[in-house]
């Protein structure tokens, strides 16, 4: 009977109590490898959904037969962030490497993507612009003023590596230890670097929302340091850090150590509760933006706040349902077979979505309705411009 009792006790164990000597054997089918690639996908998803919205703009006809698909590919690309988010997260929490190569390859991208984006955008755009100008003056005001028309908002925020370098960053101060300067007493004070990444998220989110309604022009330089995530993803991402967090001071609160917590951490047992816990914050997340957004088209009718909550991205959060899910299926604790292709899943991401970019293109030329080129008269003109540079 003592025994009974004692296995009773034993299944109602304290979180401090467990360890691998009572781990649990279930572990989902997913490693953060799944999540990576899923997220990848979704980036072409979004690429595919540009080059559908491009093709309808062009040729306003195909709309009935690509609104749909364009749609759908929309919601795709809406789930490329909190996939590779939680992919992040997953690596780090399996030790699979630390936060300095996560803080160095997000952050090289962060600024690989600013530094080619202003190259491409001043240089080889505006500058050839301005040397086939009549009037070289006269350009970068018409392009600056077509850029920020495009859309409505005055900006186009597109550097998914901002938000990645910026929860990594956020994740770091709140939960490593550093082992020299900010010991003992001073390491509260590495813990209040947290709202560094806290500050710049709510700073663009307030550029965003300021820029939308008219209240200041965002230079073009500045939009690939724009963060994309909505505020309800970024609070979900801080609660994730924080449950991260709570759990340690819980865990080492009644005697065990770091090093103890350190070795729950890659127990299949945390693994799950962290996943049943992020299933539960997506799905609520996701609800609350809909409410959200369902409050500000009500009061849009009294107010013009639909400009506002759109540039701030409320309502964009709703596709964390679907995430929610999928976040049962993960396992941080699941080991890649084929860990070595983790760099080659980037470059397999891109490389299909500028697929998508040059067949998106073809197909658009097939359905535009530029008049036929005759280069046969091309030719001609060219070899007349010949002659004459000739003759001089």
């Amino acid at each position: 009977m003592s025994e009974e009792k004692g296995r009773a006790r034993k299944g109602f164990a304290k979180l401090y109590e467990h360890g691998h000597h009572d781990d649990i054997r279930y572990r989902g089918p997913l490693s953060y490898q799944s999540f990576q690639m899923l997220g990848w996908l979704c980036i072409v998803a979004a690429t595919a959904a540009m080059m559908i919205n491009l093709g309808i703009r062009i040729n306003p006809d195909l709309k009935s037969r690509l609104s749909r698909s364009g749609n759908l590919m929309e919601t795709f690309a809406d789930l490329a962030l909190p996939l590779l988010l939680i992919a992040n997260f997953a690596r780090i929490l399996g030790n699979s490497e630390g936060y300095g190569q996560q803080l160095l390859g997000n952050g090289l991208a962060m600024l690989g993507v600013f530094a080619a984006f202003n190259v491409t955008f001043y240089h080889f755009f505006v500058g050839s612009l301005k040397l086939v100008s009549a009037k070289p003056g006269e350009v970068m005001p018409l392009v600056m003023e077509t850029f920020h028309n495009a859309n409505g908002f005055g900006f186009t925020a597109f550097n998914l590596f901002v938000d990645l370098f910026l929860c990594t960053l956020f994740m770091f101060f709140l939960n490593h230890r550093p082992r020299r300067v900010f010991i003992g007493k001073w390491l509260i004070a590495f813990r209040l670097f947290a709202v560094l990444p806290v500050g710049y998220e709510i700073a663009s989110i307030l550029l965003r929302a300021a820029s939308a309604t008219g209240s200041i022009r965002l230079p073009v330089w500045s939009f690939p340091l724009l963060t994309v995530k909505p505020p309800i993803a970024f609070i979900v991402f801080m609660l994730m850090a924080l449950f991260i967090k709570i759990r340690e001071w819980r865990y080492c609160r009644n005697g065990n150590t770091h090093a103890d917590y350190e070795a729950f951490l890659q127990t299949s047992r945390n693994s799950l509760h962290f996943s049943m816990f992020m299933a539960f914050l997506l799905a609520i997340a996701g609800i609350v933006d809909f409410c959200l957004l369902l409050y500000v088209m009500d009061a849009s009718r009294v107010a013009n706040t639909m400009t506002f909550a759109a540039a701030a991205g409320i309502g964009e959060s709703t596709p964390l349902l679907f995430v929610a899910p999928l976040m049962l299926l993960l396992s941080y604790t699941r080991k890649p077979r084929l860990k070595d292709i983790d760099m080659l899943i980037p470059i397999a991401g891109l490389a299909l979505a500028l697929i998508v970019v040059l067949q998106g293109g073809y197909q658009i030329l097939a359905v535009s309705k530029v008049p036929p080129i005759d280069f046969q008269a091309i030719k001609a003109l060219f070899q007349e411009l010949t002659l004459l540079m000739t003759m001089r």
